[in-house]
């Protein structure tokens, strides 16, 4: 019987070690607009977090950090009139190339699915 005990607690003791590395959204995707700028293809078509300041214009939106710049495509899901040139949020998207409306030739741009607070 001590023997099923102290298995069924060692199971459980690396069942809650195995799972304490898994959060919603992981630490490693947030990444500066400059390292995606500078490695495109590293993160094209895969799902990564900016931290920046939003703009937005009749025919771009963006998030820029430091100087550097990446234009994003916002959904009409995601209501742009709460946010706030003066405040950093967390963006999230897919990275894609493709053509952007208003610029007419491809380009990379986040496809954004989530813009939070930073």
């Amino acid at each position: 019987m001590k023997k099923k005990i102290i298995v069924i607690g060692i199971i459980i003791l690396l069942a809650v070690v195995g799972l304490s590395g898994c959060t919603e959204e992981s630490e490693t995707n947030r990444i500066s607009v400059e390292e995606l700028l500078l490695h495109l293809d590293k993160y094209l078509n895969t799902t990564v977090t900016v931290k920046g300041f939003l703009y937005t214009l009749q025919f771009e939106s963006g998030v820029t950090d430091k100087g550097y710049t990446i234009l994003i495509k916002i959904p009409d899901s995601i209501d742009t009139d709460e946010f706030y040139a003066t405040v950093e949020y967390y963006v999230t998207g897919i990275l894609r190339r493709g053509t952007y409306e208003g610029v007419g030739k491809k380009v990379s741009y986040l496809e954004v699915s989530k813009i939070e607070s930073a």
